[in-house]
């Protein structure tokens, strides 16, 4: 607490009205740049998901979360690359999980279910290693679950 008062109540203030402000903008984005790539995010209830391979899983309020990445200079789609996905209440830790290389439509995305209860925002945090790159790339999307 000591922090806050070398701040100043003005300051601490002006940054609680900043923070949903900025937050705001980041609601509902389903696009991302980053390293190079370009981060699609795509978000279906599992009884709306229709000709996925494999069986779908049964539980409340579970959703199928997909990613398709793109090479930003060739606009090629990247198809072999492991991506994890982390989906928690905004604060909270969440839940992390390997998002599975699959075909759909003739074309690879990267899903998984995770569960998003109505009326919460959520972050939707990927880690993408491509074939030969030491590196982790790593976005966020900031999601306010409605349905």
């Amino acid at each position: 607490m000591l922090w806050i008062k070398r701040l100043g109540l003005p300051v601490v203030v002006l940054a609680l009205l900043w923070w949903p402000a900025a937050l705001a903008g980041h609601l509902g984005e389903r696009y991302h740049m980053v390293d190079g790539l370009d981060v699609y995010l795509g978000i279906a209830p599992v009884d709306q998901v229709k000709d996925h391979p494999g069986e779908l899983p049964k539980g409340e309020n579970l959703h199928h979360i997909l990613v398709a990445l793109f090479d930003r200079s060739t606009g090629q789609r990247v198809d072999e690359a492991l991506v994890e996905g982390r989906v928690s209440a905004l604060g909270l830790v969440g839940r992390k999980r390997e998002m599975g290389a699959t075909k759909i439509a003739g074309a690879v995305s990267y899903c998984n279910y995770f569960a998003l209860v109505a009326g919460q925002t959520f972050e939707l945090s990927f880690s993408i290693r491509l074939p030969g790159q030491p590196a982790v790339i790593r976005t966020t999307f900031v999601h306010q679950h409605r349905h």
